[in-house]
């Protein structure tokens, strides 16, 4: 209630419109004195929320609350707030719905991965310490499509970008996008991107539930399209069968009725 009443006068101009600065980037309270104080209230809300419908709450509450969670971590700058939320939520989501989460997960691990490298890439700050530290380990790879995704407008049908790099003539350095799931997005566009995540978790459902053989565990092809997926962080090698000829390899059993010869 004193959240909501807060959000009401904020929004007649009744209490102040307060800016704060984290280096370069702005935090906002919205009516509160503080914006962690901001997020604090929304945290302790979803958390009584979450506590109150434990064991009958629902795939899409929890995806709601995600997202908000998102939003306003966006507008407070309140970074260890919003990392526990998603720790608690994914932890709530895998109680709730084991079995059917770890069936979603199994056979959407590309999914998993372009939502975690656009989120990364859209949230990169040199100020934000912990995806600073993941760009370093990264070798810049979340800088770099940082710059794309910010340089390149998304679009249905992608742009050309020609041989995914661009440099900077003023500053002699070199912008390369090694990522997968961002080079897919700018520069095919968002349908080939959708038609080639969804042809993925297709083909791991259908490989999982083939009849299983001594020749090939089905379990060692979730690994290793857990590993393509995470390969596709830091490189486009995944998806070129000139180099990962296990997709052809894979569709060709499909093609045969799971004939592993």
């Amino acid at each position: 209630m004193g959240v909501s009443i807060t959000f009401l006068f904020f929004i007649l101009g009744f209490l102040p419109h307060l800016i704060y600065f984290r280096g370069a980037d702005q935090r906002f309270s919205l009516g509160f004195i503080q914006p962690n104080l901001l997020f604090a209230n929304i945290f302790y809300i979803i958390l009584g929320l979450v506590f109150l419908r434990f064991g009958k709450i629902k795939i899409y509450e929890i995806s709601f609350y995600y997202i908000i969670s998102f939003i306003f971590a966006q507008i407070s700058g309140n970074r260890t707030g919003f990392y526990l939320m998603f720790l608690f939520l994914t932890y709530v989501l895998f109680c709730s719905n084991r079995d059917k989460f770890l069936f979603i997960v199994k056979r959407n691990w590309w999914v998993i991965f372009f939502f975690v490298s656009i989120a990364l890439s859209l949230m990169y700050s040199p100020n934000n310490n912990l995806i600073a530290l993941l760009d370093a380990v990264t070798a810049g790879r979340i800088n770099q499509a940082n710059y794309f995704l910010n340089n390149f407008p998304i679009t249905l049908f992608g742009n050309k970008v020609t041989k995914m790099y661009t440099t900077v003539s003023y500053t002699g350095s070199v912008h390369i996008l090694d990522n997968l799931y961002v080079s897919l997005l700018v520069q095919q566009g968002i349908l080939i991107t959708i038609g080639v995540l969804v042809s993925i978790s297709v083909m791991i459902k259908k490989l999982k539930n083939s009849i299983p053989n001594e020749k090939i565990d089905n379990n060692l092809i979730i690994m290793l399209f857990f590993i393509f997926g995470m390969y596709g962080l830091f490189e486009k090698s995944p998806l070129d069968i000139s180099y990962n000829i296990f997709l052809l390899y894979f569709s060709l059993i499909l093609k045969k009725g799971n004939n592993y010869d």
